[in-house]
């Protein structure tokens, strides 16, 4: 797949539960790879190896297998839900003993990204990639296409996302939003009406970098996504 794409080396952004991914700007070789518009892309890299190394937590084997099924489950389900709100995938997923790969529409960043100011990132980012502080106006905006792209999911697709948050809103190269992160959604349809089913359990804490990527962050979700008592008075 990245033989028909030129990669700049630098990382500019990260997105995902943890912002376990990493994003590089590219071109496509070919034809622009989204039909009218620019031959610009994104690749997503999850270097797995690379996350066992920064993160040698106990429990980090297990947790790795956890967090990539998590992720491929996220892929699999963005790539149903048709609709401009959603990231766009133009590569499927390809995996490796090593790490996962993707190719989306190009994103400038996570809007946890945005928010620190590129400062979250390893090594810095060339201005030309970067965009400054979201103006009010684009922050409304960026809302309503939440709002509009998550109705889209409940009503038209049957799905529930539970895992909104700064991780898993993008920053598109036209300043749209764009959601991802879909590895806790839920099928309506297979909906088990019982509250424990649908709820995130925060009794352990979660202090471990591999227990806190297995669910949503704490201060994004919803209340009643919450179980009750079921949070740690350090998290």
């Amino acid at each position: 797949t990245l033989q028909n794409y030129d990669i700049d080396k630098v990382q500019v952004a990260s997105a995902g539960p943890g912002l376990g991914w990493k994003i590089f700007p590219a071109r496509s070789r070919r034809a622009p790879a989204i039909p009218g518009q620019t031959n610009q892309v994104s690749v997503w890299i999850l270097d797995k190896r690379g996350l066992v190394g920064e993160h040698k937590e106990k429990g980090k084997t297990k947790g790795l297998e956890v967090y990539v099924e998590m992720v491929k489950r996220d892929i699999h389900n963005i790539s149903k839900v048709k609709h401009p709100c959603f990231l766009q995938i133009i590569e499927p997923l390809e995996e490796t003993r090593t790490q996962l790969v993707l190719v989306t529409e190009p994103i400038i960043g996570s809007v946890h990204n945005v928010l620190a100011a590129f400062t979250d990132l390893p090594e810095t980012v060339p201005e030309k990639y970067k965009i400054g502080k979201l103006s009010d106006q684009e922050i409304k905006f960026g809302l309503l296409q939440l709002s509009e792209g998550l109705a889209f999911l409940g009503n038209e697709a049957g799905m529930v996302h539970r895992g909104i948050s700064t991780e898993t809103v993008l920053v598109s190269l036209n300043g749209s939003f764009k959601i991802s992160g879909m590895g806790w959604a839920l099928s309506l349809r297979d909906f088990d009406a019982s509250v424990a089913s649908w709820q995130f359990d925060f009794a352990d804490g979660g202090l471990l970098w591999w227990e806190k990527v297995q669910r949503p962050p704490l201060g994004a979700l919803a209340p009643e996504l919450v179980k009750a008592g079921g949070h740690h008075h350090a998290v």
